[in-house]
C-alpha cells in the first residue's frame, strides 16, 4: 500500500513537471514570435529617420534638424549658385497628373528647389532631390514589377526614365504657374528671358524601392559616390508657332579617377529594396 501511494505521488509528480514543462515551452515560442515580430517591424514598416534621411538621402533639403542650413549639401556640390542671391533649399510637394503613358493617374512628387535672382535681376530655379512618394497608378505598379523581374540593369533603366519624366513635369509646372508666362518668357521679345532651370543631382546614385503610404510601391535616389550632373533647360513662348521652344543641356563634373562604389551600409531602414549596384548617370 505504501508503495503504491509513493507510485501515485510520483506518477502527480512527474504530471505537473510535465505541464510545467509545456507552459515553459509555449511561453518561449510566443516570446519567440514576439521578438521575430518586432525585427521584421522594424526592418519593414519603420519609417525613415530624420538622421537616416541626413545621411543616405541623394540630396540634402539644406536644413538641419535644428533650422540651421546644411554646410554640404547637393547645391553647395553641384550649384554654381551665388550665395547672396538665392533662397534657401525650400521642400514642394505637389500633385501631377495624366503624366505621358498613364492617364488618370495621380503622383505625388516632392523635390527641393532654390530660387535665385541672376545677374540681369531675372530668377534662375535649381532643383533637385526629386522623389516619388506617392501614387494611385496600377499600370505604374505593373510596368515597375516587370522591370523589377527583368534584372538590375532594366530597373535601373526604368526609374532613370521616369526620374526624367518627373523632372520635365517640374519644369512645365515652375512655367505654368509664372503669371503672365506667355508674355514674359517670349522668345521674340529681347528685353525679356527665357525660363532657366537646372536640375542638380548626383553623378554616382543607386535607388531605394519603399512602400507608400497606400502600400504603393515608391522611390528615391541615393547619392553612393562623388561627382554630380546638372541638367539646365532654357524655355521660352513663341507666339508664331504657339510652341514652348525647349533646349536642353548636360553637365557632368567629376574627377578624372572618379569610382562609384559607397554602397549604403547598412541598408537605410524603409527600404523592400535597393539596387546592389552603385553607378553613374547623367541625363
Amino acid at each position: 500500500m505504501k508503495n503504491l501511494k509513493n507510485s501515485k505521488v510520483l506518477q502527480h509528480t512527474h504530471t505537473r513537471f510535465r505541464v510545467l514543462a509545456k507552459n515553459l515551452l509555449g511561453l518561449a515560442v510566443i516570446l519567440l514570435a514576439f521578438l521575430i515580430s518586432s525585427c521584421s517591424s522594424e526592418i519593414d514598416n519603420s519609417p525613415m529617420s530624420s538622421q537616416d534621411e541626413a545621411v543616405f538621402d541623394e540630396l540634402k533639403s539644406g536644413s538641419n534638424r535644428d533650422g540651421t542650413q546644411t554646410q554640404s549639401s547637393i547645391f553647395d556640390e553641384c550649384g554654381e549658385l551665388v550665395s547672396a542671391g538665392c533662397s534657401p533649399p525650400s521642400q514642394d510637394t505637389r500633385n501631377f497628373q495624366n503624366i505621358l503613358q498613364y492617364p488618370g493617374c495621380t503622383f505625388t512628387i516632392q523635390w527641393d528647389q532654390s530660387d535665385c535672382i541672376n545677374l540681369n535681376q531675372q530668377t534662375d530655379y535649381y532643383i533637385g532631390n526629386i522623389k516619388l512618394i506617392s501614387h494611385n497608378c496600377p499600370q505604374f505598379e505593373i510596368d515597375l514589377a516587370n522591370a523589377t523581374n527583368a534584372g538590375d540593369a532594366a530597373l535601373r533603366a526604368f526609374l532613370i526614365n521616369f526620374d526624367l519624366i518627373m523632372t520635365k513635369a517640374i519644369e512645365d509646372w515652375i512655367l505654368f504657374n509664372t503669371p503672365n508666362w506667355q508674355t514674359v518668357y517670349n522668345c521674340n521679345d529681347p528685353n525679356l528671358h527665357t525660363l532657366s532651370i537646372t536640375r542638380l543631382q548626383a553623378l554616382c546614385f543607386t535607388y531605394c524601392l519603399s512602400q507608400g503610404s497606400k502600400s504603393e510601391t515608391v522611390y528615391r535616389r541615393l547619392r553612393c559616390g562623388e561627382g554630380c550632373c546638372n541638367r539646365s533647360v532654357k524655355k521660352c513662348y513663341n507666339p508664331a508657332t504657339d510652341q514652348i521652344e525647349t533646349t536642353v543641356s548636360v553637365s557632368q563634373i567629376s574627377n578624372p579617377n572618379l569610382v562609384c562604389d559607397v554602397l549604403p551600409d547598412p541598408v537605410p531602414r524603409g527600404c523592400i529594396y535597393l539596387i546592389p549596384d552603385c553607378d553613374v548617370s547623367c541625363e
